[in-house]
């Protein structure tokens, strides 16, 4: 019996448990909620798309790639952690993760929202859009401050890598301004 189904069946003094038992249905018990960091791949795309929003402007349109990579390691780390809960004795896993690649992946796969990677940083033009002070390579006077130049992104909110990216272009533009 799931830890979930227990506490629920404490909690609300129920007989039937909180999920219901249905081989043919979703997955019953607690999902695993797996967060790993996707490699910059020069494939995926943001993009203007046709469509226009409320105030006529062209709506944006992503582009998403997944590779093999990402397939191996998110499958690997769920294989890990499945074989962990059984050893355990907490419980047995399903992954729904194709390994050959041959399926798409899940349909509730998602990104986290941490938007980054537009203007890539990079020591040279041909592999990003700034250098390493932000400073957009084809301009003198252009600098980016923001997540837009990370070369990747964790799964974590980049709030704090942002702040400091931005404490270190004002010291470098003070002294550029001094």
């Amino acid at each position: 019996m799931s830890w979930p189904t227990t506490a629920y069946k404490t909690v609300t003094g129920s007989t039937k448990g909180l999920f219901k038992l249905d081989e043919n249905g979703p997955a019953k018990g607690a999902f695993i909620d797996l967060a790993i960091e996707q490699r910059p791949n020069r494939d995926s795309r943001v993009m203007l798309d046709k469509s226009r929003d409320a105030f006529g402007q062209r709506r944006v349109r992503l582009d998403w790639r997944l590779s093999d990579t990402e397939r191996h390691t998110a499958t690997r780390a769920l294989d890990i952690m499945a074989h962990e809960f059984g050893r355990l004795g907490l419980g047995r896993t399903r992954i729904r993760i194709d390994v050959s690649g041959k399926n798409p992946w899940p349909k509730e796969l998602k990104g986290s929202c941490h938007h980054s990677g537009t203007a890539r940083m990079a020591a040279s033009p041909n592999d990003g859009v700034v250098d390493a002070d932000c400073r957009v390579h084809s301009l003198d006077n252009l600098y980016v401050a923001g997540s837009a130049v990370f070369p990747t992104q964790s799964y974590m909110t980049p709030t704090l890598t942002i702040v400091a990216l931005a404490a270190r272009l004002a010291d470098h533009l003070g002294k550029v301004l001094a």
